[in-house]
């Protein structure tokens, strides 16, 4: 526990135009400072910095706070965390007192599992100048200076797990190591990428190479570039493209995109020159757009990533002046980068043009903005010599679509949910229809509606046909009327599903809890309803 009067002297302290300017665009209009909201997508500039005051406030999304909440928010760390960055900005130390026993445990296991993090990576680093072959796969054979090696803490591991390879430290946006990725120096070692075990610090799906150190140049040049790899990265920090972040070894998540999302709402994804793998790359749009990204693409020539295309440049065999002009002026918009992509089937087989339509129609569907949506569908309207009122009815019609009510005990959204299911064996079911929707348009398909008229018999011999486990996704308490504390319908219907032989499983407890503390919600726990 942190005390009072150093939390009193961090907050007196803290400038706060200084804490924000350092992570975001702001500039100063009369007494206080503007800028976009990072927390938000927003066009004008509504966030508001008050030195006077030592707050900010957004007049755009209602965020707001002083420069420690600022931290907690923007980092995504617990307000400890938060305090501690603050107070080393300035230069105050942050002695702690007393904890819980329960509160010490967990705190000591924490920083003891990061402190050992951080003295592998130091053996790491020294066995890397112990070992001339290492050393030379990475300054001869990779391209990468001294400076860059030293900038990236990239080291060697002599034995142990990652045995014969380089070691990535994988950090979290502020910094602290939570993992690794070891790459094989020589050809005959497999696999030829290991990663660090899953833990409560490393979490694959949810870290993102470099975004410690890219998350200022992003804010800066509103925009990140997004890679496959570690020497991706590098390569591209190696030109100026400094806003650039890589997954480790898996495709994007949207843990992963949100992450992004905190320091722009522009994403650019550099793709591979190669057939499968261009293909492979259409599957992965559509958590991009679900969750509302400005997403522009570039293809690199064919065989290249980025690391081995500007490297090209070094060796004096690009296909073209500069790596940093062929990115920046080949970027190109999902639309675009789709039709290019079946170009040539296109022109053999009409049916695949229409195919084709059908999937851009419905990405574009799922953009919430209609500005933008218009946009796209006067390019795609171009690209495909098709009218726009037709493809803004498709895609009107595509948005409407969820937002039929069922009528006569049916279930809300069956048959956009029916292949989501079958595939789960798990159906996640709803009172309210429009978090239905926005559960779909987020990618949770396997989402019903179920109103409080009375389930028609053959709607539960068709949703059991598929599963017969169900998570009803809803407090306990909201399925009582708040007046006569009776059974609502909608417990009626979770009762005649039990009799179906389904297994019904119910959020436990009232509301969502958020820890005092850090503020942080703890995660929702759930109970089976007939032990309930």
């Amino acid at each position: 526990m942190i005390d009072d009067a150093i939390v009193k002297q961090v907050k007196e302290a803290a400038v706060i135009e200084q804490v924000i300017g350092e992570l975001i665009t702001i500039k100063k209009v009369g007494p206080n400072y503007i800028g976009k909201c990072p927390f938000h997508k927003e066009n004008t500039e509504s966030f508001t910095v008050s030195p006077a005051k030592g707050i900010y406030k957004c007049f755009g999304c209602g965020k707001g706070g002083d420069a420690i909440s600022f931290i907690q928010e923007f980092d995504n760390v617990p307000w400890p965390t938060a305090l501690k960055i603050v107070a080393q900005k300035f230069h105050i130390d942050v002695p702690e007192k007393a904890m819980s026993e329960a509160e010490l445990g967990a705190y000591k296991i924490r920083e003891k599992a990061v402190y050992a993090l951080q003295k592998q990576n130091e053996g790491f680093r020294e066995d890397l100048q112990k070992n001339e072959k290492a050393l030379a796969f990475l300054t001869v054979t990779r391209g990468i200076s001294p400076a860059m090696i030293d900038r990236w803490s990239l080291g060697y591991a002599a034995s142990g797990f990652f045995a014969g390879r380089i070691t990535y430290p994988i950090r979290n946006v502020t910094g602290e190591i939570c993992g690794f990725t070891g790459r094989r120096v020589n050809e005959e070692t497999v696999p030829k990428f290991k990663n660090s075990a899953d833990s409560d610090l490393f979490k694959k799906s949810e870290l993102l190479f470099g975004l410690h150190y890219a998350k200022r140049f992003i804010g800066i040049a509103d925009k990140a570039y997004l890679v496959e790899g570690q020497h991706d990265v590098l390569s591209m920090d190696g030109i100026g493209l400094s806003n650039t972040v890589a997954p480790s070894g898996t495709a994007i998540t949207v843990q992963q995109i949100r992450k992004i999302k905190r320091f722009t709402n522009n994403i650019v994804l550099l793709l591979d020159g190669d057939a499968p793998g261009l293909k492979a790359a259409i599957k992965n749009i559509t958590p991009f757009l679900t969750e509302q990204v400005n997403l522009r693409l570039v293809v690199l020539p064919e065989g290249k990533d980025p690391d081995s295309f500007i490297r090209g440049f070094a060796k004096g065999d690009g296909e073209c002046d500069s790596p940093l002009r062929y990115i920046e002026d080949s970027e190109i918009s999902f639309i675009e980068f789709k039709a290019l992509q079946y170009r040539d089937e296109m022109d053999k087989d009409p049916a695949v043009k229409g195919k084709l339509l059908n999937e851009i129609t419905q990405d574009i569907s799922l953009i919430e903005d209609k500005n933008i949506r218009l946009a796209y569908i006067q390019k795609c309207a171009a690209i495909f010599g098709i009218e726009e009122g037709e493809l803004q009815k498709d895609i009107r019609g595509l948005r409407e679509k969820l937002e039929v009510k069922p009528t006569g005990g049916e279930w809300f959204a069956f048959e956009e949910a029916r292949e989501k299911i079958t595939e789960l064996k798990e159906v996640t079911i709803l009172s309210r229809f429009n978090h239905v929707i926005e559960n779909h348009l987020r990618g949770v398909r396997n989402c019903i509606g179920m109103n409080c008229i009375p389930l028609n018999k053959n709607e539960i011999i068709r949703l059991k046909k598929l599963t017969t486990t169900i998570v009803f996704d809803e407090f306990v308490q909201e399925a009582f009327d708040k007046k006569t504390k009776l059974e609502t319908p909608t417990v009626k219907n979770l009762k005649r599903l039990i009799s179906f032989g389904f297994d019904v499983k119910m959020r436990e407890g009232t509301e969502i809890k958020y820890d005092k503390e850090t503020g942080d919600p703890y995660e929702i726990a759930y109970i089976n309803f007939t032990d309930w």
